[in-house]
């Protein structure tokens, strides 16, 4: 059904960044390979709003106040994320506190602006920890 579409985007975009990095792996950097994955991700991000826009018939506004609300609010991760590195402490230790603090940040900032994201998180929290 409706998987199957997106198993088939995810499979031609893999291959769109396969095909780049061996087109470049002649000047492969990490910077290469980067951008060779930023571009087969907008690739699959194009093929999914249009198969909903086209075939689900629902209307997708990317350039809206929601989105980039969004957008701003995971700006926050970067520096988190390099305050948290900048301890000496395990590399798994770092991951682990940047994801926690991270999700934490989110929600509190998504409860404060009374977001439904947020509700919707909490009801699965709770659903997922009452078990």
């Amino acid at each position: 059904g409706k998987e199957l579409v997106l198993v088939k985007y995810n499979l031609i975009c893999g291959g769109i960044n396969l095909i780049l990095n061996f087109l470049f792996i002649s000047i492969l950097t990490p910077l290469i390979s980067i951008l060779c994955t930023l571009v087969s991700e907008i690739v699959f991000e194009v093929l999914c709003l249009s198969y909903i826009k086209h075939n689900l018939k629902v209307r997708v506004g990317i350039f809206q106040w929601t989105t980039y609300r969004y957008l701003l609010v995971s700006l926050l991760f970067i520096p988190i994320v390099c305050g948290i590195n900048m301890l000496e402490i395990e590399r798994i230790l770092k991951v682990a506190a940047s994801v926690i603090t991270c999700i934490i940040v989110y929600a509190l900032i998504m409860k404060v602006i009374h977001d439904q994201a947020y509700e919707q998180i909490k009801e699965y929290s709770l659903k997922l920890f009452s078990r």
